[in-house]
């Protein structure tokens, strides 16, 4: 008899998968026969290749149901949303996985072969930015700026004015002079619901001063 499996071990089509050490669990075949993840290997038996920018999902949750059924093909960003939605951005499997992550990371990003990776690419990516045409979202002028980040604005005039707008900042306020509410910008120091409302109290507390 041959020692027992340090990991927990699954088997598909002859291939065994060792169920990987952390919070996420997954079954992952030896590094020798390619170091491949069980679900993707049985989704590619079952449905062919796996579409570009797309990840195999666990239905029910748990990583060691990889059974055809419990497996789904969906696209990156919805696996993303999907788990923010279903686990919680804080959940205690994310923050055990990133607590074991960024001392690794943080160390493998001084070792000089890394930094100059890092460089390089940096470097190709600003390469690669061309200058292209927008149009504001606020004033509908046309602009240009590089690619590669999200434009909306021409400016951060337009922006600020353009959140303005939106009401996102609104809030209701009940007007010093005649008590009735209004709507302000959280950030505005308005008391008054209007100049007019504003300048007879201003009168009223003019005229209580000649008195």
């Amino acid at each position: 008899m041959g020692r027992p499996a340090k990991y927990p071990v699954q088997e598909f089509n002859g291939r065994r998968f060792y169920r990987r050490p952390g919070p996420a669990g997954y079954y992952r075949s030896d590094p020798k026969y390619g170091g491949r993840y069980m679900h993707r290997v049985v989704w590619e038996h079952f449905h062919g290749p796996i579409p570009d920018d797309h990840h195999i999902h666990h239905i029910d949750g748990d990583p060691a149901n990889n059974a055809i059924e419990n497996l789904e093909a969906i696209h990156s960003r919805d696996h993303a949303v999907r788990h923010w939605q279903e686990d919680g951005p804080h959940s205690c499997a994310c923050e055990a996985w990133l607590a074991t992550i960024r001392p690794m990371a943080a160390k493998a990003r001084q070792h000089p072969i890394v930094r100059r990776k890092l460089s390089d690419a940096a470097k190709k990516g600003a390469t690669q930015r061309v200058m292209l045409a927008y149009v504001c979202e606020h004033c509908g002028e046309e602009y240009r700026a590089l690619s590669g980040y999200r434009h909306r604005f021409c400016s951060r005039a337009c922006k600020h004015y353009a959140r303005l707008a939106s009401g996102v900042d609104n809030e209701t306020r009940q007007c010093a002079g005649c008590g009735s509410d209004f709507t302000v910008n959280r950030y505005a120091r308005a008391t008054y619901c209007s100049k007019s409302c504003g300048g007879r109290a201003a009168a009223s507390q003019r005229n209580a001063g000649r008195l």
